[in-house]
C-alpha cells in the first residue's frame, strides 16, 4: 500500500510541475499577444496621423538607387566577427514649394526604381513629417496584418488556456 501512495505522490508532483510549465507558457503567449497588439496600435496611430495630417502634396522623382555594403561588428559571436550588410537606398529629388525644405530624401529602395515619379505628402503644420504615397499603403497593410495575427494568436491563446484550466481543474480534484 505504501508503494501505491508513493507512486501516487510522484504522479501528483509531476502533474504539478507540468501545470506550472503550462501556466508559464500561457503567460509567455499572452506577453507575445500584448506585444502584437501594441505594435498594431502604434502602426494604426502612425497610419492615421499621416493620413489625416500630411495633406499637402509635392511631386518627386527617384534620382538614384544605390546598394551600399556596410561593415558591421557582431560582438555577441565568439571572436567578434565582422560581416557586410547590403543596404539598398533610394535618393528622391523633391520639387519644393517653399514650405517643405528638403530637396532630397532617402528611403528604402525596395519599392522604387530610378526615374519613377512619386507623390510626397507632408504636414503643413510640421513640414518635417511626411510620407511617400506608396509607403502609406504599406503601413495600412502592415496594420491589417498585425490585427489579423493578433486575432489568430488570441484565439490560440484562448483555446490553449481552456485546455490548461481543464487540466488544472482535474488536478485539483485529485484525478
Amino acid at each position: 500500500m505504501s508503494r501505491i501512495k508513493k507512486q501516487s505522490k510522484e504522479i501528483r508532483q509531476k502533474s504539478r510541475r507540468q501545470i506550472k510549465a503550462e501556466f508559464i507558457s500561457i503567460g509567455a503567449m499572452l506577453v507575445l499577444e500584448l506585444a502584437i497588439i501594441i505594435s498594431a496600435v502604434f502602426t494604426g496611430i502612425n497610419y492615421t496621423n499621416c493620413k489625416n495630417n500630411c495633406t499637402e502634396p509635392l511631386d518627386a522623382v527617384v534620382t538614384s538607387v544605390s546598394e551600399d555594403r556596410i561593415l558591421t561588428h557582431n560582438t555577441k559571436s565568439t571572436g567578434g566577427n565582422y560581416k557586410y550588410i547590403t543596404e539598398t537606398t533610394a535618393t528622391i529629388s523633391v520639387t519644393t514649394d517653399g514650405i517643405f525644405n528638403e530637396k532630397t530624401i532617402t528611403s528604402d529602395a525596395q519599392y522604387f526604381k530610378k526615374g519613377q515619379e512619386l507623390r510626397i505628402y507632408y504636414d503643413p503644420g510640421n513640414p518635417s513629417r511626411y510620407y511617400i504615397g506608396e509607403q502609406l499603403e504599406v503601413t495600412r497593410k502592415t496594420f491589417i496584418a498585425l490585427i489579423v495575427i493578433a486575432a489568430l494568436w488570441l484565439t490560440a491563446c484562448t483555446a490553449i488556456s481552456f485546455i490548461v484550466f481543464k487540466h488544472y481543474k482535474k488536478y485539483k480534484m485529485g484525478e
